[in-house]
């Protein structure tokens, strides 16, 4: 239903909200919706203004002057023990001014009747005395107004009690606006108003805006109407939803020190902390990363040293030619004890060539390459001192049986195989080497990453507090996100008689 179809059946949309209000047992706020109901029925274009203040602010007697003499009670103590309503004169019964106790009044009967008059209020006009204006008491009173969304004016009575000498009347005005911004009160106008004639009384200014208040009459009630029942579907609502919100207060308290002034606070909070929280785990991103690409740079270049390491030059080629030639079938040395003396010249080459691929491979591979690892190590932040002990195992052991093992019998024959033998030795030297750094950086990378955890331990720890405030913030905020849908259920008549209410969801 929307609000243009609610207004044109006030009556019936009323009466179904005070029946739902009944039947869930709040007999006070049904009450209240009944006389919004009643008073729809009387009068489709009456705007009601309740005149509030503390005790003493002159309300009664400021509301006597502007209804002509209608007597309303007066005095310096709490005599109106109830509200009271009058017809501004020359509004055609339009503007209704109602008179209300003094809000802090400490007898229950009079809270009750003043929480009943602002209800059917379509405007306040908040009294208050010259020499109190400025008090706290006057000014949260205010800001409760200003927060509760409802139509603000401010009247500062009894300013006859001004003395130019001790303060000038513009200095006396700017305090004022400057104590209401200070606090965030938003209203439409303020009035500085006496009794008695003097200067800078604005009494018949009041009493003009308030009689221009019949021009808007019809359109002013219909959308007031409105705010005024939702209000007391929302105090109805907040009342059932208090220990709720008390314990994701609690929460919001335990997990931030703090509870935000309002949804719009708890958004702006909730992005930030999501934007820190974003910026946190990239940069915790960017250091596995960094970490990763360094060590797979490193890795590759470690790689790269080992197959481009010149271990089998001409001179140690020729040496392992040799030897494979040896082993042809058609080779043999001497004519006597042949077989004895062909064996003793196959190991002489064997040996020869194994000694000088050993050094070779020692010395331009294996030492430049463990060199350099111990610079990385000692270089590298994120080092284990255990990183050295791995360096130093590092070895690869030209023998004998690897070089008589990579031999292709039937490769023999050929010519060109001598050549690619040396290359299966040298693949089989470096595949070891580079096996063995594959291990080891494996190994290393694992424990560089658990020292890169503990490193980022404090962003980490921040990231964890930010998603229990975001949590807690999300929490608070779907209390809001529950209070509105079941306010929409009871304005709509989306709770049926026996309906149950859903449990509160904390994120919405």
């Amino acid at each position: 239903m929307t609000q243009a179809e609610m207004i044109q059946d006030k009556s019936a949309w009323l009466s179904g909200i005070q029946a739902r209000l009944e039947r869930i047992g709040d007999e006070v706020l049904a009450n209240r919706v009944g006389d919004l109901a009643d008073r729809a029925r009387r009068s489709q274009s009456q705007v009601y203004v309740a005149f509030c203040g503390l005790f003493s602010a002159g309300k009664s007697t400021l509301l006597n002057h502007l209804s002509d003499g209608q007597e309303l009670a007066t005095g310096a103590v709490p005599t109106t023990a109830s509200t009271a309503e009058v017809t501004l004169p020359q509004t055609h019964g339009q503007v209704v001014l109602i008179d209300t106790p003094g809000v802090d009044s400490t007898d229950e009967r009079h809270q009750a009747e003043t929480q009943a008059a602002l209800h059917r209020a379509d405007l306040i006009a908040l009294v208050m005395d010259y020499q109190h204006v400025e008090s706290d008491s006057n000014l949260e009173l205010a800001r409760w107004f200003s927060e509760q969304g409802k139509r603000l004016i401010l009247v500062v009575n009894q300013i006859d009690k001004h003395l130019d000498w001790e303060l000038s009347f513009d200095e006396f005005q700017q305090r004022v606006r400057q104590s209401l911004e200070d606090y965030g009160i938003v209203y439409e106008r303020i009035f500085y108003t006496s009794a008695e004639n003097c200067e800078h009384n604005e009494f018949e200014s009041l009493l003009d805006w308030l009689r221009r208040l019949q021009a808007n009459a019809a359109s002013t009630a219909e959308a007031s109407l409105v705010a005024r029942v939702r209000e007391l579907v929302e105090e109805h609502v907040e009342r059932s939803l208090a220990p709720h919100r008390e314990a994701v207060e609690q929460r919001m308290r335990a997990a931030a020190g703090l509870v935000p002034f309002d949804q719009d606070e708890a958004n702006r909070l909730v992005g930030e902390r999501k934007q820190r929280l974003e910026e946190i785990e990239r940069e915790l991103l960017e250091h596995q990363q960094k970490l990763d690409q360094g060590f797979a740079k490193q890795r590759e270049e470690f790689v790269r040293s080992v197959e481009l390491a010149q271990i089998a030059p001409y001179e140690t080629t020729e040496r392992g030619r040799m030897f494979v030639e040896s082993l042809r079938p058609e080779f043999s040395v001497g004519w006597f004890k042949r077989k004895e003396k062909t064996q003793q010249e196959q190991n002489a080459r064997l040996t020869e060539f194994v000694k000088d691929l050993s050094d070779r491979t020692e010395k331009y591979l294996m030492l430049p390459l463990t060199n350099n690892l111990r610079k990385f190590v000692q270089e590298n932040a994120l080092a284990h001192p255990d990183w050295l002990t791995d360096v130093a195992g590092l070895q690869v052991s030209v023998t004998p049986e690897l070089c008589q093992s990579t031999i292709r019998p039937g490769a023999l024959v050929s010519n060109q195989y001598p050549y690619q033998y040396v290359k299966d030795v040298v693949s089989a030297i470096k595949r070891s080497v580079l096996g063995q750094i594959n291990v080891v950086f494996d190994r290393w990378l694992e424990r560089a990453r658990e020292a890169q955890k503990t490193a980022d331990e404090a962003q980490r720890a921040a990231a964890a507090q930010l998603t229990v405030e975001v949590e807690a913030l999300q929490a608070w905020l779907g209390w809001f996100f529950e209070r509105d849908r079941q306010v929409n259920d009871l304005l709509h008549g989306g709770l049926g008689q026996d309906a149950e209410r859903e449990p509160v969801e904390e994120n919405p």
